[in-house]
């Protein structure tokens, strides 16, 4: 082997020597992170849904999501009770609703009987494939 191929890579920022003056100060840091958001929405390579998606990340347009989520949620449970459901086949089937309250329902006793029934059943001690 020829010792062209061992030559360290040149102008690499691991060079840099680790003393306190070389490495950034947190204010930097600080800076950098909180100007992330910022430079994704900026930059020339990304999409345009990237951008967009990117610009979203900001606090008042995060409320204003949530908010709008929110409405649609309130105008689908309007809509429930206006819209003409379909032929009830049980006597239960016929209350405004009762789909969504039932699904709610079955989703908190699935959360339970799991954490608290078949959790513990499938429980393994930290070392147990250790001791095999």
């Amino acid at each position: 082997m020829s010792s062209e191929n061992n030559k360290p890579l040149e102008n690499t920022s691991l060079e840099k020597s680790s003393s306190v003056n070389d490495r950034p100060s947190e204010n930097a840091i600080a800076s950098e992170n909180a100007t992330s958001s910022e430079n994704i929405a900026s930059s020339e390579n990304d999409s345009a849904l990237g951008r967009f998606l990117a610009a979203q990340l900001t606090p008042p347009r995060l409320k204003a999501w949530r908010n709008l989520m929110f409405g649609v949620l309130a105008l689908a449970a309007l809509l429930n009770l206006v819209v003409a459901n379909h032929h009830p086949h049980f006597n239960v089937d016929r209350y405004p609703f009762f789909w969504p309250v039932f699904g709610l329902v079955c989703g908190v006793v699935m959360i339970f009987l799991v954490k608290k029934v078949i959790q513990p059943i499938i429980k393994r001690t930290e070392d147990h494939y250790a001791d095999l």
